[in-house]
């Protein structure tokens, strides 16, 4: 879903959706169709969802039928095959079996999808009896027909059918490309993704949070975080006092190693408490909930944990990415260079040796770290230096060896979970330039 937020536009990724994409991707509207129920946060988030699905149903059945996308209530049973039998263009009566005999047959040449609007929690299981009764109906017709319909509701129960988690995404990922932008631009793109972590991954929410943040100045960095504080408290504020009480028992928990009850675990997901940003990533606070704790004026309990909540994982992944780049560009310029002249440099070369020489007679705990038969095995003194020695090594300017340090002070900042500032940002686009005139 392409989202702008602070200027930026980006694609996000909502990982709840590829179960919904792979059915989608079978056709079901002629291949015995299907019910799929899909977790949304918001109203907006279910129009712009539809609109999706349905230019990804008609490219996929690419005119081989005459399927449609209707919006339907799915209130009851009765209204159902009334609805369908209308939609369908039948004659008749809307009633009894000939009805379902009639949708049935219908179907077979004028496939639906059927979507129903986002229902709370009452208004979702009688749609989802309603559907279920309805499929089961046409299950048992000598000739089948194939009824697909899409359930949106929110943090609701569904059944033995497919549930698709689409209340939350984040933007898919910064790349080197973009990390070198001009400073506007990568000043907004840095907006864009810090009000999606705080968020939570809640489209509607990042953007209304975006109205504060769109009159800052280039960088102005402790602004944008008083601005974050701000939100997050007010979102705090608004939670009743049990739920936040309920949230300070679940991170008491937590930081003593008791595992949450299910009940409790699946109250808190409902709330919009916790997530899990990415697939097998571990569940934790959103963003906004462990900013509202901390704040608090009582030292809360698990603030390490807290912490990490805070950490923009797909900037901080990006930002570390590009670490690991300009590290190797480092050292692989100058890897056959090297000041041998003084007695510093001379002993950095015999202390190397004798790491080289260890890990290649298995002594060096990073050894174990290889496959025996490995093509990438070190063997130049480079790929075993610090910072410090590197710097003795190479004889490097004092210019370019203040940018090797920064950016090992960034690399271990984020390896060690630390929070993501426009500093790192700004601070590693210094680096990349000394890097690229020193190539």
């Amino acid at each position: 879903m392409a989202v702008e937020i602070a200027g930026h536009r980006d694609n996000w990724q909502y990982w709840g959706a590829r179960g919904l994409e792979e059915w989608l991707e079978t056709a079901p509207w002629v291949n015995g169709g299907g019910v799929r129920c899909i977790h949304v946060a918001t109203v907006s988030d279910r129009d712009l969802l539809v609109d999706i699905i349905e230019r990804q149903v008609l490219a996929i059945d690419r005119r081989q039928s005459s399927v449609r996308l209707v919006e339907m209530d799915c209130a009851s049973t009765s209204q159902l095959v009334e609805d369908v039998h209308i939609e369908l263009g039948l004659e008749g009566s809307a009633l009894g079996g000939a009805a379902v005999d009639g949708i049935a047959s219908a179907l077979r040449h004028l496939p639906l999808v059927i979507a129903t609007p986002r229902l709370e929690s009452a208004r979702f299981e009688s749609a989802r009896r309603a559907v279920g009764q309805l499929v089961d109906h046409l299950a048992r017709r000598d000739r089948p027909g194939a009824l697909c319909v899409l359930i949106f509701g929110c943090n609701v129960g569904c059944g033995d059918w497919m549930t698709d988690d689409l209340s939350h995404g984040l933007p898919a990922g910064l790349d080197a490309f973009s990390l070198k932008s001009r400073s506007y631009l990568l000043w907004s793109a840095y907006l864009h993704y810090r009000l999606a972590w705080e968020s939570g991954g809640q489209r509607e929410l990042a953007t209304s949070w975006s109205h504060g943040s769109v009159r800052l100045g280039l960088g102005a960095d402790d602004d944008f975080e008083g601005h974050l504080n701000a939100c997050a408290q007010a979102q705090w504020d608004s939670l009743r006092e049990d739920t936040r009480d309920g949230v300070r028992q679940w991170c008491a928990k937590y930081v003593r190693g008791i595992r949450a009850g299910r009940g409790e675990m699946k109250e808190l997901v409902r709330d919009g408490l916790l997530w899990r940003p990415t697939p097998g990533s571990v569940v934790r606070l959103k963003a906004w909930v462990a900013r509202g704790m901390l704040l608090e004026r009582s030292e809360p309990r698990g603030r390490d944990m807290l912490r990490a909540s805070l950490v923009c994982l797909p900037l901080a992944r990006a930002l570390l990415e590009r670490c690991f780049d300009l590290e190797a560009s480092f050292r692989c310029s100058r890897e056959n260079e090297g000041r041998r002249g003084s007695t510093r440099a001379t002993e950095t070369v015999e202390e190397l040796t004798v790491l080289r020489d260890a890990f290649m007679n298995g002594g060096h705990p990073i050894r174990q770290l290889y496959p025996r038969d490995s093509p990438a095995m070190p063997m130049s003194l480079v790929s075993f230096s610090s910072v410090g020695q590197l710097r003795h090594l190479l004889g490097w300017s004092r210019r370019e060896a203040t940018a090797l340090y920064r950016l090992a002070t960034l690399r271990n900042a984020l390896a060690h979970g630390h929070y993501v500032s426009w500093r790192m940002l700004s601070m590693l686009g210094e680096v990349d330039s000394v890097v690229n005139e020193s190539a």
